[in-house]
This record gives C-alpha cells, sequence and structure tokens, in this order.
C-alpha cells in the first residue's frame, strides 16, 4: 500500500503519485480562524477534508482495481493519520 516518501533530491513530499506540503495545521486553522471567523475556518477546513478523502479514494482505486471497500476505507483512514489530516 501507499507509503509517504520523501523525494529529498528535489525537496517533494509524495503520496499516492500527489506532491504535498508539510504545513502546521494549527497556524493554519488560527490564521482562517483570524481571516475569515471560527464558523468559515471550520467549514472549510471540513471542506477540505472531504475532498481529500475523495480524491484520495480515488487514487487508491486507480492504483488497486478491484479492492474491496472496506480495504479502501482502511487505506483512507491509514493515509489520513500520515498526512495529519485526521479521522
Amino acid at each position: 500500500m501507499p507509503s509517504l516518501d520523501w523525494l529529498s533530491n528535489v525537496a517533494e513530499i509524495r503520496l499516492l503519485n500527489e506532491r504535498l506540503a508539510a504545513i502546521n495545521i494549527q497556524a493554519l486553522c488560527d490564521d482562517l480562524d483570524s481571516l475569515y471567523g471560527p464558523i468559515v475556518s471550520a467549514t472549510s477546513m471540513k471542506y477540505i477534508g472531504f475532498n481529500h478523502g475523495k480524491r484520495a479514494a480515488s487514487q487508491i482505486a486507480l492504483l488497486n482495481p478491484g479492492l474491496p471497500t472496506n480495504e479502501t476505507v482502511k487505506e483512507i483512514v491509514r493515509i489520513n493519520r500520515l498526512t495529519g489530516m485526521g479521522m
């Protein structure tokens, strides 16, 4: 199954063939709260998390055709832990 890879020669973090960014998630949430208020920022983070899961599910299905749904969900949970998105 996929792993989180650090490619030091190009300074990239990759997962499921996608480039990721390492950020301080609490600082991001604090900045969103300051800019938009807690309700809009919470809604934005939920939207981001939902889309993150959709993209992960699509990539898992593409890379592992025929993988049972319960295994796909397990992979999404694992990926969310690796990326800090929670779940």
